[in-house]
Order: structure tokens, then C-alpha cells, then sequence
């Protein structure tokens, strides 16, 4: 009688010391693992309790910095893609080119693409070429009856990746995060448009078609940030100011009193009596 109990009594230890012995486990992106029992899985941390020697402490983490949780039943809650899924540095270092496409040009009447390849540990080369002349619909506006070409080269300056939280491998990619961009700009084109001069209550108006060949330089400090969708896909938003010039057949003028004056489709111009000008963009591209 007195050995079953013993054995009854070992064998009631063993059970305590197997579930006191299974514990959850917190896996975090660089590649911690802890042991602890998860007190709450809240909407943007977790709190779990773990043992340091003979003390037990509580730790907060947030789910961005883990991989995932899986508890002591075996559920699991998945928040990142595990670095070993993902490219490895090497094939990203190898991916130095970028053809992209501007997504607002469309609309205003041009289309652009652009070249950029990696130049240096955090700076790269952009070239753009666009086309002026999509649409030809309005004999009173020169935005919608101008023809010719664009171009644009920057060297981009990217900022070192913070070092205040841990990133993914592609957000080390020398092609990703925030740049200053000093840029170049020229366009050239001829504009048509319908000029009315009017002779007062008694007297129809009198329209002629004006043709002006138009151009303009200049040059920009941008500030952008370009970023990785997925792993191919770049996504580039950008603005910035600087100074111009503007010729009207090969007459020194920065826009004139028609429609659309100031506007030179690769910037335009703040004001008529200042050199002053805006540039701006978004830009999605193939990563190569």
C-alpha cells in the first residue's frame, strides 16, 4: 500500500514538472527565442512572463519586432515573414537597376519613363525621358496642343536606414528609403492654341491660330522616398523647388498671360515675374 502511494505521488510530480516545463515561445525578427507563458496578446504589443535565474519578470514586446508566437498547445500567430523566406542580401545586391514610369504624367498631357542604377553605397543615377503631346482636344488651351520632349538627371543621395528599430533585408537594399536629389530639367516643345481679340459690343471676335515654340531649364533639390512592394516592384513619391529660365520663340519670358503659362510639363513656375519653380512626382518601377 505504501509503495503505490509512492508511486502515485511520482507520478503526480512528473505531470506537474511536464506542464510546469511547457511554455510558450515568442521568436523575435533577429532571431531570439524566449520561453515564457503569454499573458496578453494585445492589438499592437504582447505580454508574456519569463524567468531571469529565481526571479520571474514581465516583458512587453512589440509585434513588430517579432517573427511570431506559438504557444504551449501548438497555435501559432504569425506577424512577419521569416528572414529565411525572404531574398537574401546577395540576390537583392544584385537587383541595381530600376525602370519606372510616372504615374501622373497622363494626366497632364506627357509621358515619362525613367532609368536609375545604382551608383555607390547609398547613391544612385536617375535619367528621365518623356514625351509631350498625348492629347489634342482644346483650340484654346496650349496644355492640350503642345508637342515635343522632356528630360531630366538627378544623382540621388539616400539616408543610412535608422538605426532605432530592426529592418528587413530589402529595406538595406541601396535602392530604398528616404534621398536628396539635386536634378536637372529641360523640355522643349511647340504649343498651338486660338488667341481672340475682342472689338467691344458692335463687332465679332476676331480668333487667330498662334504657334509658339517654347523651352525651359531647370534646376531642382528634391526630396523623396523610394520603397519596395514586394520584391521586384518600386514605389517612388517625390517634390521639390528650385530655379528656372523660359524661352518663348527664343525670347527670354517665364510664361506669358494664356492659360497654362507657367506650366513647362518637367515643372512649372510659381510666378511670372519670379524664377522660381515646383517639381513633383510618383513614380512606380521594375527592380532588375
Amino acid at each position: 500500500m505504501e509503495k503505490a502511494f509512492r508511486d502515485l505521488l511520482m507520478a503526480i510530480t512528473l505531470i506537474i514538472g511536464i506542464s510546469s516545463s511547457a511554455q510558450d515561445t515568442l521568436y523575435y525578427t533577429n532571431g531570439n527565442r524566449i520561453a515564457g507563458q503569454v499573458e496578453e496578446i494585445g492589438a499592437d504589443q504582447v505580454r508574456y512572463r519569463t524567468s531571469s535565474g529565481s526571479n520571474s519578470i514581465v516583458v512587453v514586446a512589440g509585434k513588430g519586432e517579432l517573427e511570431k508566437i506559438r504557444l504551449q498547445n501548438g497555435q501559432e500567430f504569425v506577424y512577419k515573414v521569416p528572414m529565411s523566406e525572404l531574398p537574401t542580401p546577395k540576390e537583392f545586391n544584385g537587383r541595381k537597376n530600376v525602370l519606372s514610369f510616372d504615374m501622373i504624367s497622363p494626366a497632364l498631357s506627357h509621358v515619362v519613363m525613367g532609368y536609375e542604377r545604382v551608383a555607390g553605397r547609398h547613391s544612385s543615377i536617375q535619367v528621365k525621358l518623356g514625351f509631350i503631346g498625348l492629347y489634342n482636344s482644346d483650340n484654346t488651351s496650349s496644355l492640350w496642343n503642345s508637342t515635343g520632349g522632356m528630360g531630366k538627371v538627378g544623382i540621388k543621395f539616400f539616408l543610412p536606414p535608422s538605426q532605432s528599430r530592426i529592418h528587413q533585408p530589402k529595406e538595406y537594399h541601396p535602392l530604398v528609403g528616404w534621398y536628396l536629389k539635386p536634378e536637372l530639367s529641360i523640355s522643349a516643345w511647340s504649343r498651338t492654341y486660338d488667341s481672340y481679340t475682342y472689338y467691344g459690343p458692335y463687332y465679332p471676335n476676331h480668333g487667330i491660330r498662334v504657334t509658339e515654340d517654347q523651352m525651359s531649364v531647370a534646376l531642382h533639390v528634391m526630396v523623396g522616398r523610394q520603397v519596395l512592394l514586394g520584391n521586384r516592384v518600386t514605389f517612388d513619391i517625390f517634390g521639390g523647388a528650385g530655379y528656372g529660365v523660359r524661352w518663348t520663340n527664343g525670347q527670354l519670358s517665364n510664361g506669358d498671360r494664356n492659360d497654362n503659362g507657367l506650366y513647362s510639363f518637367s515643372h512649372t513656375f510659381l510666378d511670372r515675374t519670379a524664377p522660381l519653380s515646383l517639381s513633383a512626382g510618383m513614380m512606380f518601377g521594375l527592380l532588375f
